[in-house]
């Protein structure tokens, strides 16, 4: 073995000596070094679990729903169609309004004149005078056909065309009013649903503060904390994407401590109300009532009569008659017309057809109304049981976060931080998917209305 000599001293080492000493050393040394560096760690993670204590102690209000009750009497408000009225006018109706009022004011009276000049001499009278120009000057007043009392029967059918017209408004009216609704209702939904985003990304911080911590320290993979991090992003894109839509303020909305309940619907009473149409009937019978007008068999009869003022201008004379002058007089004539087809009996079947026709428009439209009835029924009905479904898992992860706060009250050993950490945020999702779920419910229940 190698012989080492040192100046400050006689004595002799060995170098497998010196590698024994050097070695004993760091085999001593090492168990002071490891704990220095497990209470470091130790330090960090206390001070981890009692950050996340503080913060879930903050939220504990975030893992529970508001209370779903609400009074029928303001249900009932919700979904009149009043409350959210367009306040937009059809024009239709003044037009027809405009077209009655000029059809019954005209009573078929027209004013006639007439002017005839003969260039050349013609046939003589009976006088022997010759008339170069004649003058007319009349009344003419139609009483049935295409006058008094066609448009007084008219102005009638006129009239029943405007409250048809102002009930299909009506009903249009109540379509764009439920569309109001249906925007105010997603307005209500959203603004809740950006509320429980929020609280997602509050938790989410705190759990990727965690999980990079815990990566830090060697616990906890890179995969991880970019895992959380890019869901992280992904929330703050949704909440940024969010268009601001028009509150139910001024207009109806629940109070801060309560939300929307899920309601159950009667398919069999939803089925009559859709049957019964009162105003469907109404403007049917509208309808009925100007077909019959429309095929009144006097209103094919032309009755007129007229009165004249007649002026004949002499220009000259055959015989030596000194005192012919020029001549005027006054007539009246009664005109009357009567079609053949007046005395047939094809009149009475226009009524029948026409009662036909509406009964299978009628019967077509409530074939199709149960088939989307029965169709959004169905569909609600899955909503319901798939809302039912996520409630009871928010039920029973309310009950282990209960648990789990119960626990850290105590101080239990089975007590764990980031267990109810991952609940918190498991709750919130719950929250999220009733959220979006109610909505898809009370589309589908406006739909049924």
């Amino acid at each position: 073995m190698r012989e080492i000599n040192f100046r400050s001293s006689n004595k002799k080492f060995t170098s497998g000596y010196l590698i024994t000493v050097l070695v004993t050393g760091i085999i001593l040394l090492s168990p002071f070094e490891n704990s220095l560096a497990q209470s470091g760690r130790s330090d960090v993670l206390e001070e981890l679990i009692v950050h996340i204590d503080s913060a879930l102690s903050q939220k504990a209000d975030y893992v529970r729903m508001a209370n779903e009750k609400a009074d029928i009497r303001d249900l009932d408000s919700l979904f009149d169609h009043r409350n959210f009225a367009t306040g937009y006018q059809y024009p239709s109706t003044n037009m027809l309004e405009n077209k009655r009022q000029r059809t019954r004011n005209d009573w078929g009276v027209n004013l006639q004149a007439g002017y005839m000049q003969n260039f050349d001499q013609g046939v003589f009278d009976s006088e022997g005078i010759f008339y170069n120009s004649r003058y007319q000057l009349g009344i003419k007043w139609d009483v049935l056909s295409n006058g008094w009392q066609e448009n007084q029967l008219k102005s009638k059918q006129l009239q029943r065309e405007i409250k048809i017209e102002r009930i299909r408004d009506r009903e249009a009216n109540i379509e764009q009013s439920y569309q109001v609704l249906r925007e105010q209702l997603l307005s209500l939904f959203r603004q809740e649903q950006q509320k429980i985003k929020k609280r997602y990304k509050e938790l989410l911080t705190i759990k990727k503060n965690e999980l990079k911590t815990l990566y830090d320290l060697g616990y906890k993979s890179w995969d991880e904390v970019l895992e959380i991090s890019s869901e992280l992003s992904e929330t703050d894109m949704v909440l940024n994407s969010e268009i601001k839509l028009d509150s139910l303020e001024g207009r109806w909305r629940l109070d801060k401590n309560e939300s929307l309940p899920v309601l159950s619907v009667d398919y069999e009473k939803l089925r009559e109300e859709a049957a019964y149409k009162p105003l469907r009937d109404k403007a049917d019978s509208l309808r009925l009532k100007n077909t019959e007008d429309e095929y009144r068999r006097w209103r094919d009869i032309s009755l007129s009569a007229n009165v004249n003022y007649n002026y004949y201008d002499r220009s000259g004379q055959q015989l030596p008659i000194t005192n012919a002058q020029d001549r005027e007089y006054f007539s009246l004539a009664v005109n009357l017309s009567v079609p053949l087809t007046v005395f047939k009996e094809g009149n009475k079947e226009y009524k029948e057809a026409q009662y036909q026709e509406i009964a299978y428009e009628n019967k077509r439209q409530d074939f199709s109304e149960n088939n989307m009835i029965r169709k959004h029924f169905r569909e609600y009905q899955e909503l319901k049981n798939k809302y039912a479904s996520t409630y009871y898992r928010y039920q029973r992860q309310l009950q282990r976060i209960q648990l789990k706060q119960t626990n850290q009250q105590k101080g239990s050993q089975e007590y764990d931080a980031s267990e109810l950490l991952n609940l918190y945020l498991s709750q919130i999702e719950a929250i999220w998917q009733l959220t979006q779920t109610k909505e898809k419910i009370y589309d589908k229940l406006i739909s049924l209305e």
